[in-house]
């Protein structure tokens, strides 16, 4: 942990400075000037880091073909410009600001991006946040200062790109450098051992580094699958109502659609995990000779693992996911098909389904000839 803060940010993890020399070099390549407290963070702290548990920052200085800094500035000139012409994406945005923009981070394709074309006296610039899909596009700040503190530290993001509708991010103020690992492992190791304290401070060290809808999902998946097998099951229970009290802040309409409410209940009620799973997702043969190898391999409530294998003859798999939950725009039912390799006569394969909007409540699995 360092001990100084910058733009209102905690260091987590080992600081990897920047050569200033190296900053003064991207300025005269890139022809603007580094925002002084983003050139400050680098300088002391180093690119790449998680800010607030959300966007990673750039690094300006990566002389890498595929440099996210390189794979931007770019892309914003060419196929951006090109996708605002076509489909009328991030129309907020003008055509003349659009080409002053230079984005310094990103998560999955959702940017922050500075004008650089209208800076202030202290040298910082208005800054853009961009969602992914083209539909989001809003000035929010002026400064990291008002980044951190406003927008990400304050709920500004909540309110115009929840994570899901109604949810929120649960962003911290630091800046985590490199991946925290895993903690569901060490956490269950906790719970088994009766080690209250230790899964808090597992828990705590993580969700310190990551939004709270990303660390609440996790924590939720983890207690209900087999990984949590040996926990005593009143401290299972116990921590599954919290993460799920959790999660349902985050991301309520999700927690409905994925079934949690039901999972509680039957728990509450006494049911034990394996088949309250069962209860949660179905996996049906009944319309297809598909053998269910080993029935569902993975006990998780956003994702299913099924293993098939093909009794007859060579067949091409023809795997048909219905949910009878709604999506996110109250559309629905989904039907997914998704085709695996040719299988041959007592051939197996996993097949993987996985939603971030809904919860896959029927499997049926098919089988068609191979061509």
């Amino acid at each position: 942990m360092h001990g100084d803060t910058i733009a209102g940010l905690r260091l987590l993890g080992p600081a990897r400075p920047i050569d200033r020399g190296a900053l003064d070099e991207v300025e005269r390549r890139e022809g603007f000037r580094l925002p002084p407290s983003y050139r400050a963070l680098l300088g002391a702290w180093g690119a790449g880091g998680r800010l607030c548990g959300f966007a990673y920052l750039l690094d300006p200085t990566d002389p890498t073909p595929r440099s996210s800094w390189r794979f931007y500035r770019e892309f914003m000139p060419t196929d951006g410009a090109e996708f605002r012409r076509e489909y009328g994406q991030w129309r907020a945005v003008d055509d003349e600001t659009w080409a002053r923009l230079v984005v310094w981070a990103d998560l999955d394709g959702k940017t922050f991006a500075w004008d650089t074309g209208r800076p202030d006296p202290r040298g910082d610039y208005p800054v853009w946040y961009l969602d992914r899909e083209g539909e989001c596009a809003v000035l929010a700040g002026r400064s990291l200062d008002e980044i951190v503190g406003r927008f990400l530290g304050d709920g500004g993001l909540d309110r115009v790109h929840p994570p899901m509708k109604g949810g929120r991010w649960g962003l911290p103020a630091t800046y985590a450098t490199g991946r925290p690992a895993d903690f569901t492992a060490p956490l269950l190791a906790a719970l088994r051992a009766g080690d209250q304290a230790g899964a808090e401070a597992v828990l705590a060290a993580y969700a310190d580094a990551v939004n709270g809808y990303e660390t609440s999902a996790q924590l939720f998946g983890a207690l209900l699958s087999r990984a949590a097998d040996g926990v005593p099951a009143a401290a299972r229970v116990e921590w599954l109502e919290r993460a799920a009290a959790w999660y349902q802040r985050c991301a309520p309409a999700l927690t409905q659609w994925q079934g949690v409410p039901a999972v509680l209940a039957a728990l509450r009620a006494g049911g034990a995990i394996d088949d309250v799973v069962r209860f949660v997702t179905a996996v049906d043969t009944a319309c297809a000779p598909l053998e269910l190898a080993g029935a569902v391999a993975r006990h998780d409530v956003s994702y299913l693992d099924v293993v098939v294998r093909n009794p007859g003859p060579a067949a091409r798999a023809a795997c048909v996911l219905q949910a009878e939950a709604e999506g996110d725009e109250g559309s629905g039912p989904f039907v997914y098909q998704l085709e695996v390799e040719s299988l041959g006569p007592g051939a197996e394969t996993t097949l993987r389904f996985g939603w971030p909007n809904f919860m896959p409540r029927r499997v049926r699995l098919a089988l068609r000839p191979a061509p």
